[in-house]
C-alpha cells in the first residue's frame, strides 16, 4: 500500500529504510457511513490494521474493473457485480455464487489477509449488502458493504 519501495536510499547518504521499515502503513481513517475523512482535534486519524482492511474491502467492491485509469493494469476492482448491475439478476443463486467467487479470490490475493472466512450477499429492495469474514494475523476481521443496486 506505500507508494515507495521498501529499501530506498538517496544518493545524499540519507537512508529512508529506518522509516519505511514498519510493518504496516499509515492510512487515513474514511468514515463510509458519512463518506468523509475522520478528524480528531485538528488531526486526521490514522486507521488500524483492521480499518484498513475494511476501507479496502469496501473500496474494492465499490470499483468496477478498469473504470479508472488508476487501477489500469492493477487487477484491482469487481467484474461480475457491475456487469448485473440494473438487473434482476441478483436474487438468482448462480449470480449470488459468482459475485462470492470473483470476491473471494480478488479479497485473498492482498497480501495481509490469510483466508476469506465467509462471505453472505443479501439482496434487498434496491440495495445489496454484502458482508465479508476475513483472516488476518489469525484474527476475524468482518466488514459490510451496502451498494445500491
Amino acid at each position: 500500500m506505500s507508494i515507495f519501495p521498501d529499501n530506498i536510499t538517496v544518493t545524499n547518504n540519507i537512508n529512508i529504510k529506518k522509516t519505511t521499515n514498519k510493518k504496516g502503513f499509515k492510512d487515513i481513517l474514511y468514515d463510509v457511513e458519512k463518506r468523509k475523512i475522520v478528524i480528531k482535534d485538528g488531526n486526521v486519524v490514522i486507521a488500524s490494521k483492521k480499518e484498513q482492511i475494511k476501507q479496502w474491502i469496501f473500496l474494492l467492491v465499490n470499483t468496477e474493473f478498469e473504470k479508472y485509469k488508476v487501477y489500469k493494469d492493477t487487477k484491482f476492482g469487481i467484474v461480475f457485480l457491475y456487469e448485473m448491475r440494473g438487473h434482476e439478476f441478483y436474487s438468482s443463486g448462480f449470480t449470488i455464487a459468482q459475485i462470492k467467487d470473483e470476491l473471494t479470490e480478488k479479497i485473498e490475493a492482498h497480501k495481509w489477509v490469510e483466508k476469506v472466512e465467509n462471505i453472505e450477499v443479501e439482496k434487498g429492495f434496491n440495495t445489496l449488502t454484502i458482508t465479508v469474514t476475513v483472516i488476518v494475523e489469525g484474527e476475524e476481521i468482518e466488514s459490510e458493504v451496502q451498494m445500491n443496486v
